[in-house]
Protein backbone atom coordinates (compact mmCIF):
# COMPACT_ATOMS: atom_id res chain seq x y z
CA UNK A 1 0.00 0.00 0.00
CA UNK A 2 1.43 3.52 -1.03
CA UNK A 3 2.92 5.35 1.91
CA UNK A 4 0.28 8.40 1.41
CA UNK A 5 -2.86 6.57 1.62
CA UNK A 6 -1.59 4.62 5.07
CA UNK A 7 -0.97 7.37 6.86
CA UNK A 8 -3.77 8.33 5.83
CA UNK A 9 -5.80 5.92 7.31
CA UNK A 10 -4.03 5.23 10.34
CA UNK A 11 -4.57 8.91 11.20
CA UNK A 12 -7.59 10.01 9.98
CA UNK A 13 -10.57 9.09 12.00
CA UNK A 14 -13.20 5.90 11.27
CA UNK A 15 -16.18 7.49 10.18
CA UNK A 16 -18.95 6.56 12.53
CA UNK A 17 -21.44 3.63 11.30
CA UNK A 18 -24.86 5.72 10.22
CA UNK A 19 -27.73 4.77 12.47
CA UNK A 20 -30.09 1.87 11.84
CA UNK A 21 -33.54 1.38 12.41
CA UNK A 22 -32.37 -1.87 14.06
CA UNK A 23 -30.13 0.04 16.50
CA UNK A 24 -33.93 1.77 17.64
CA UNK A 25 -35.45 -1.75 18.35
CA UNK A 26 -32.45 -2.80 20.29
CA UNK A 27 -32.41 0.41 22.36
CA UNK A 28 -36.00 -0.15 23.04
CA UNK A 29 -35.73 -3.49 24.07
CA UNK A 30 -32.64 -2.31 26.43
CA UNK A 31 -34.51 0.30 28.08
CA UNK A 32 -37.32 -2.34 29.32
CA UNK A 33 -36.05 -3.30 32.52
CA UNK A 34 -36.05 0.37 33.93
CA UNK A 35 -39.49 0.99 32.47
CA UNK A 36 -40.80 -2.41 34.06
CA UNK A 37 -39.36 -1.59 37.46
CA UNK A 38 -40.99 1.85 37.75
CA UNK A 39 -44.36 1.63 40.47
CA UNK A 40 -46.34 3.78 38.50
CA UNK A 41 -46.01 0.81 35.33
CA UNK A 42 -46.48 -1.99 38.01
CA UNK A 43 -49.89 0.17 39.23
CA UNK A 44 -51.02 0.38 35.61
CA UNK A 45 -50.84 -3.40 34.58
CA UNK A 46 -52.39 -4.30 37.81
CA UNK A 47 -55.46 -2.23 37.15
CA UNK A 48 -55.99 -3.68 33.57
CA UNK A 49 -55.15 -7.12 34.76
CA UNK A 50 -58.06 -6.70 36.74
CA UNK A 51 -60.23 -4.81 34.72
CA UNK A 52 -59.88 -6.99 32.08
CA UNK A 53 -58.77 -10.57 33.79
CA UNK A 54 -55.55 -11.12 32.31
CA UNK A 55 -52.56 -13.41 33.95
CA UNK A 56 -50.32 -11.80 36.50
CA UNK A 57 -47.06 -13.62 36.22
CA UNK A 58 -43.82 -12.05 35.74
CA UNK A 59 -43.93 -13.17 31.62
CA UNK A 60 -47.31 -11.43 31.00
CA UNK A 61 -46.15 -8.44 32.81
CA UNK A 62 -43.14 -7.84 30.64
CA UNK A 63 -45.29 -8.54 27.11
CA UNK A 64 -47.20 -5.37 28.77
CA UNK A 65 -44.11 -3.11 29.59
CA UNK A 66 -43.22 -4.05 25.69
CA UNK A 67 -46.93 -3.12 24.28
CA UNK A 68 -46.68 -0.23 26.72
CA UNK A 69 -43.47 1.27 25.04
CA UNK A 70 -44.93 0.90 21.74
CA UNK A 71 -48.23 2.46 22.53
CA UNK A 72 -46.88 5.57 23.84
CA UNK A 73 -44.07 5.94 21.23
CA UNK A 74 -46.09 5.34 18.25
CA UNK A 75 -49.61 6.94 18.67
CA UNK A 76 -50.71 10.29 17.48
CA UNK A 77 -49.73 12.68 19.84
CA UNK A 78 -47.18 10.60 21.59
CA UNK A 79 -43.29 10.27 22.54
CA UNK A 80 -42.36 10.41 18.87
CA UNK A 81 -44.51 13.16 17.93
CA UNK A 82 -46.67 11.28 15.39
CA UNK A 83 -49.87 13.67 14.35
CA UNK A 84 -53.06 12.06 12.63
CA UNK A 85 -54.09 12.96 9.29
CA UNK A 86 -55.98 11.96 6.93
CA UNK A 87 -53.98 11.07 4.26
CA UNK A 88 -55.27 8.54 2.25
CA UNK A 89 -52.66 6.04 2.34
CA UNK A 90 -52.57 2.02 3.36
CA UNK A 91 -52.99 0.80 6.53
CA UNK A 92 -49.14 0.23 6.33
CA UNK A 93 -46.02 2.26 8.06
CA UNK A 94 -43.38 2.62 5.19
CA UNK A 95 -44.13 6.44 4.90
CA UNK A 96 -43.27 6.80 8.55
CA UNK A 97 -40.17 4.85 8.52
CA UNK A 98 -39.19 6.46 5.24
CA UNK A 99 -39.77 10.25 6.28
CA UNK A 100 -37.17 9.09 9.77
CA UNK A 101 -34.50 8.50 7.58
CA UNK A 102 -33.77 11.44 6.85
CA UNK A 103 -32.83 14.66 8.54
CA UNK A 104 -35.98 16.93 8.26
CA UNK A 105 -36.40 19.56 10.84
CA UNK A 106 -39.40 19.16 11.79
CA UNK A 107 -39.92 15.93 14.06
CA UNK A 108 -43.04 15.32 13.21
CA UNK A 109 -44.76 12.99 10.44
CA UNK A 110 -48.59 12.86 9.64
CA UNK A 111 -50.22 9.21 9.07
CA UNK A 112 -53.92 8.16 9.57
CA UNK A 113 -54.79 5.56 12.02
CA UNK A 114 -54.74 2.55 10.27
CA UNK A 115 -50.89 4.19 9.48
CA UNK A 116 -50.29 4.33 13.07
CA UNK A 117 -51.92 1.31 13.48
CA UNK A 118 -49.56 -0.60 11.43
CA UNK A 119 -46.63 1.63 13.10
CA UNK A 120 -47.86 0.55 16.99
CA UNK A 121 -47.42 -3.39 15.02
CA UNK A 122 -44.05 -3.37 13.74
CA UNK A 123 -42.63 -1.66 16.71
CA UNK A 124 -44.53 -4.26 19.31
CA UNK A 125 -43.13 -7.06 17.14
CA UNK A 126 -39.41 -6.18 16.99
CA UNK A 127 -40.07 -5.89 20.66
CA UNK A 128 -41.90 -9.45 20.71
CA UNK A 129 -44.98 -9.25 21.04
CA UNK A 130 -46.28 -11.21 18.41
CA UNK A 131 -49.82 -11.39 18.89
CA UNK A 132 -50.74 -7.62 17.85
CA UNK A 133 -53.03 -6.90 15.00
CA UNK A 134 -55.57 -4.51 13.43
CA UNK A 135 -58.71 -4.11 13.77
CA UNK A 136 -61.17 -1.71 12.40
CA UNK A 137 -64.58 -0.43 14.83
CA UNK A 138 -65.97 1.29 11.83
CA UNK A 139 -65.69 0.79 7.79
CA UNK A 140 -63.60 4.64 8.19
CA UNK A 141 -61.59 3.55 11.04
CA UNK A 142 -58.35 1.52 12.03
CA UNK A 143 -56.70 0.39 15.78
CA UNK A 144 -54.95 -1.88 16.95
CA UNK A 145 -55.29 -4.99 19.26
CA UNK A 146 -53.60 -7.13 21.41
CA UNK A 147 -53.84 -10.37 21.96
CA UNK A 148 -52.91 -10.85 25.83
CA UNK A 149 -53.07 -14.32 27.85
CA UNK A 150 -55.80 -14.18 30.67
CA UNK A 151 -55.95 -15.66 33.86
CA UNK A 152 -57.99 -18.52 32.96
CA UNK A 153 -55.47 -19.61 30.43
CA UNK A 154 -57.34 -18.10 27.04
CA UNK A 155 -56.42 -14.73 25.67
CA UNK A 156 -58.28 -11.20 25.86
CA UNK A 157 -58.13 -8.79 23.62
CA UNK A 158 -56.78 -5.24 24.44
CA UNK A 159 -58.15 -2.58 22.29
CA UNK A 160 -54.74 0.03 21.71
CA UNK A 161 -56.37 3.26 20.53
CA UNK A 162 -53.17 4.93 18.48
CA UNK A 163 -55.52 7.98 17.98
CA UNK A 164 -57.90 9.58 20.05
CA UNK A 165 -60.66 9.36 17.01
CA UNK A 166 -64.37 8.24 17.93
CA UNK A 167 -62.88 8.40 21.87
CA UNK A 168 -62.88 10.29 24.51
CA UNK A 169 -59.65 12.63 26.20
CA UNK A 170 -59.57 9.84 29.06
CA UNK A 171 -59.49 6.54 26.77
CA UNK A 172 -56.23 4.98 26.48
CA UNK A 173 -54.59 1.37 26.60
CA UNK A 174 -57.36 -1.04 27.01
CA UNK A 175 -60.65 1.44 26.39
CA UNK A 176 -63.75 -0.49 26.41
CA UNK A 177 -65.48 2.11 23.81
CA UNK A 178 -64.64 -0.29 20.98
CA UNK A 179 -65.89 -3.69 21.11
CA UNK A 180 -62.69 -6.02 19.53
CA UNK A 181 -65.21 -8.74 19.62
CA UNK A 182 -66.80 -8.03 16.51
CA UNK A 183 -63.99 -8.69 14.22
CA UNK A 184 -64.36 -12.23 14.28
CA UNK A 185 -60.65 -12.37 13.45
CA UNK A 186 -57.68 -10.31 14.28
CA UNK A 187 -54.56 -11.13 12.15
CA UNK A 188 -51.27 -10.61 13.49
CA UNK A 189 -49.38 -7.25 11.67
CA UNK A 190 -46.94 -9.40 9.90
CA UNK A 191 -45.95 -7.51 6.93
CA UNK A 192 -42.62 -6.25 7.41
CA UNK A 193 -42.76 -2.25 6.55
CA UNK A 194 -39.34 -1.74 7.18
CA UNK A 195 -36.04 -3.62 7.55
CA UNK A 196 -33.71 -3.48 10.36
CA UNK A 197 -30.73 -2.34 8.32
CA UNK A 198 -32.87 0.68 7.32
CA UNK A 199 -30.99 4.12 8.14
CA UNK A 200 -32.77 6.75 10.60
CA UNK A 201 -31.68 9.78 10.84
CA UNK A 202 -29.07 9.76 13.88
CA UNK A 203 -30.79 12.48 15.58
CA UNK A 204 -33.65 11.39 15.63
CA UNK A 205 -32.71 7.87 16.64
CA UNK A 206 -31.37 9.69 20.16
CA UNK A 207 -33.95 11.50 20.61
CA UNK A 208 -36.77 8.31 20.33
CA UNK A 209 -34.70 6.96 22.77
CA UNK A 210 -34.10 9.37 25.10
CA UNK A 211 -38.26 10.06 25.12
CA UNK A 212 -38.80 6.63 26.06
CA UNK A 213 -36.30 6.55 28.57
CA UNK A 214 -37.92 9.90 29.91
CA UNK A 215 -41.68 9.33 30.19
CA UNK A 216 -42.59 6.13 29.35
CA UNK A 217 -41.88 4.80 33.00
CA UNK A 218 -44.90 7.37 34.22
CA UNK A 219 -48.21 6.86 34.74
CA UNK A 220 -50.75 5.95 32.02
CA UNK A 221 -53.28 9.14 33.61
CA UNK A 222 -50.31 11.20 33.15
CA UNK A 223 -48.99 9.72 29.87
CA UNK A 224 -52.53 10.45 28.94
CA UNK A 225 -52.85 14.06 30.20
CA UNK A 226 -49.07 14.89 27.78
CA UNK A 227 -50.52 13.26 25.40
CA UNK A 228 -53.66 15.64 25.06
CA UNK A 229 -51.67 18.54 25.59
CA UNK A 230 -49.15 17.83 23.07
CA UNK A 231 -51.66 16.92 20.48
CA UNK A 232 -53.86 20.82 21.29
CA UNK A 233 -49.93 22.41 21.30
CA UNK A 234 -49.11 20.80 18.18
CA UNK A 235 -52.69 21.88 16.70
CA UNK A 236 -52.06 25.51 17.35
CA UNK A 237 -55.49 25.47 19.92
CA UNK A 238 -53.45 26.54 23.04
CA UNK A 239 -50.10 28.29 23.80
CA UNK A 240 -47.26 26.90 25.31
CA UNK A 241 -48.24 29.04 28.80
CA UNK A 242 -51.70 27.67 29.30
CA UNK A 243 -49.68 24.61 28.78
CA UNK A 244 -47.39 25.55 31.36
CA UNK A 245 -50.21 26.75 33.53
CA UNK A 246 -51.76 23.46 33.21
CA UNK A 247 -49.09 21.13 34.02
CA UNK A 248 -48.72 23.49 37.48
CA UNK A 249 -52.31 23.48 38.32
CA UNK A 250 -53.77 20.36 37.13
CA UNK A 251 -51.13 17.78 37.09
CA UNK A 252 -49.89 18.54 40.96
CA UNK A 253 -49.22 16.99 43.25
CA UNK A 254 -47.74 13.86 41.44
CA UNK A 255 -48.11 9.97 43.03
CA UNK A 256 -44.91 8.95 41.14
CA UNK A 257 -41.48 9.97 41.16
CA UNK A 258 -41.65 8.85 37.23
CA UNK A 259 -44.31 11.13 36.63
CA UNK A 260 -42.41 13.84 37.88
CA UNK A 261 -39.87 13.12 35.50
CA UNK A 262 -42.11 12.58 32.47
CA UNK A 263 -43.58 16.09 33.56
CA UNK A 264 -40.28 17.93 33.60
CA UNK A 265 -39.18 16.43 30.20
CA UNK A 266 -42.21 17.18 28.50
CA UNK A 267 -42.14 20.89 30.04
CA UNK A 268 -38.49 21.09 28.16
CA UNK A 269 -39.70 19.40 25.10
CA UNK A 270 -42.26 22.69 25.65
CA UNK A 271 -39.33 25.44 26.24
CA UNK A 272 -37.46 23.97 23.55
CA UNK A 273 -40.46 24.50 20.98
CA UNK A 274 -40.88 27.93 22.07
Amino acid sequence: MPLLPLLLALLLPTPAAAATVGDLFDGLEALVPAVAASPATRADFEALATDHGLARDESAYLTYVRVKIAFEATRAGGLWHARWAITDQEPRSDRLWQAWATGDSDDAVLAECDELSALFGVVARELGVADVGLFWPTWNHTVAVWTAPAADGGTHRIVVPTSQVFLDPEDTLGTRAFDPSTQRTIHRYGRVDVRRDAPLEDGRLRTFLAQVEAMAPASASVLQALRNLRELRSGGLVGASAVVRYLDERLQPLDHPQDLAAVGAFRREIDAAR
